[in-house]
Order: C-alpha cells, then structure tokens, then sequence
C-alpha cells in the first residue's frame, strides 16, 4: 500500500472516530429499546396515575374504573374527559433519549431531583407496582420536551413528547367543568324551575312536548336549550361552604332536573356582587346532587337560559 492510500485511510479512520465521539457526546449512551413503559400500554388498561409536586398543595391522583376516569385524590370528583385524554396520551406516547448524564450531582441542574422534580407514577391493569415511576424536571430544547429520571436510576435523559406544565397542574385542572354532561344524550325529561315560573318537556320517539301539552316544541328550540345547558361551566370550586356567604339554595334562582336513566337536579343561587362596570364577570352559586361540591359558575350564561325560556311553553 502506497504512503498516500495509507494517509487516505488514516483520515477515513479517524473522521469515523471523531463523528463517533462527538454522536457519544451530545447524544450520550444509546437509548434502551422500549424506554417508555407505557409505549405499548392500551389506554384501558391505565388503572392509576399519582402525581407528586412540592410546588403544588395536595399530590393528584387519578383512577380508572369500568372505562371512566375520577379523581380520587385530595378529593373525589368526575373528570374533564379532554384533560384526563390529553394526559394519558402524552404518558403513553412521550420517548426517551439516551443518557445525558449519570451523575446524581447533575440531578438538581436538571431539576429531576426529588426536591424540584414533578414525580409521576403510573399503574396498570395487572401490576401492583407502577410500572411508570419518574421524575420530571425542567424543560429541555424543546418546548414540549422535559429532562426525566426514572426512579431507583441517576441517569438523566430528555423526554421527548412530555412537557412539564402538563403534570404541574392542580387537581381543580382535572374536574369536569360541565354542570350537564348528560345533556342530550338519551334525555327522556327536562324540568325547569325559575322564580314562579316552571317549565317541563319530555321526550318520545323523534319529538319534544311541552308537559300538559299535546303540541311539540320545535325541534330548534329544544337545540337551543342543549347549547345553553352546555354553555353554563364551572369557572371556580369551593370547596368549603363555611367561607361562602349566603348561597341562595333555600330560594334558589332557578333549579333544572334531567332525567336520563337517573335523575339529577342542579340548583342555582345567589349571584355574588360585582364592580360596576363588570357585571359581564359575574358569578353565581351552584350544586349538583350527584357532586359534593359547591360551584361558581358565570352569572350570564345562566341569565342567557332564562331569556331563551322566555320562546318556550310554561305551566
């Protein structure tokens, strides 16, 4: 072999070396096949999910049962079925890169260490340990990406698909908002109580009466009457009637009953004072039989119910 073929490879040799070293690096160690344990999980069999934060009051905790997820932790609840989805999606999808650091010094730089780091553990259907058990740091170069350490391990790696404001929410982020989700959906009655006003349509086969009534409510005002049950939405829970004033139930403002396969009543209260000129931010007290809580929800659109009952048959 000629000096110039040797010089030739010499170089080949050593740029593969140094594109190898550099790739060792910035990208680290090469990724284990599978990082992400719930990569093959089915979202039905997601039984579990616990998440821990020091910045946050309570830890949260999620469980699914029979298909529905609640809240169970710091306190019981139904949840907001896009919140609890677009969670579950990213712990299922979300990948993992190859170790950047395996030194525990590094972990508060990264904030993963116990003390900084968001911790969420998640159980599946089967398994009594969680078989997702991490933490979840600062944001890495991408916005929707994390730095994340699994736990019992002091590698840090990035966590491509799982940003960190997405499990540092409070357990409030994680309850329905909707004071009727039912509505609509196979309704077989609907009464309605304002002031000395009541008004009760029932439903059979393709057409709604006015109760007492042999004539149909048109089909567009009953519509109507669906979009503004969904429009009335939580704005604020409390939790604690004890700070509350007067909420108004024993006179309530207006009380609504569906029926479906149950009956469920939601009542409305006071509304609470505002500033002049804010009358638009306005909220009014609200329960739900089938919730123990007590809600604030936007004094105008339930007002807006009220007007549109005003196009409706009464008793």
């Amino acid at each position: 072999m000629t000096s110039g073929k040797k010089l030739v490879l010499l170089l080949s040799v050593f740029i593969a070396l140094v594109g190898a070293s550099v790739v060792l690096l910035v990208v680290g160690k090469p990724m284990a096949k599978n990082a992400n344990p719930l990569r093959d999980v089915q979202p039905t069999d997601l039984q579990k999910i616990v998440i821990e934060n020091r910045a946050l009051p309570l830890a949260v905790t999620l469980e699914q049962k029979n298909g529905v997820w609640r809240l169970t932790s710091p306190l019981v609840d139904e949840t907001e079925e896009g919140t609890v989805k677009d969670l579950t999606s990213r712990l299922r999808t979300f990948s993992v890169g190859s170790s950047i650091s395996d030194k525990k010094d590094k972990h508060q730089r990264f904030k993963v260490n116990e003390e900084d780091a968001t911790r969420v553990q998640v159980t599946i259907s089967g398994k009594n340990v969680p078989v997702l058990n991490a933490y979840v740091g600062k944001m890495a170069d991408g916005f929707n990406d994390s730095y994340l350490r699994f736990s019992g391990e002091d590698s840090v790696r990035v966590a491509f698909g799982l940003p960190g404001y997405v499990l540092a929410q409070t357990a409030n982020a994680y309850r329905l908002k909707t004071l009727f989700p039912d509505a609509q959906a196979d309704v077989r009655q609907v009464r309605l109580q304002s002031g000395k006003t009541s008004y009760s349509f029932s439903h059979s086969s393709q057409t709604w009466s006015a109760d007492g009534s042999t004539r149909p409510v048109e089909g567009t005002l009953m519509n109507q009457l669906f979009l503004r049950l969904n429009e009335i939405r939580v704005v604020e829970f409390q939790d604690s009637t004890a700070t509350a004033p007067s909420t108004g139930f024993d006179q309530p403002f207006m009380s609504i009953t569906i029926e479906t396969t149950v009956q469920k009543t939601t009542v409305f209260g006071n509304a609470l004072p505002v500033p002049k000129g804010q009358e638009g931010q306005q909220k009014r007290y609200a329960k739900t039989e089938s919730r123990d809580a007590l809600f604030l929800v936007s004094a105008p659109s339930v007002a807006n119910l009220v007007n549109l009952l005003k196009s409706f048959p009464n008793k």
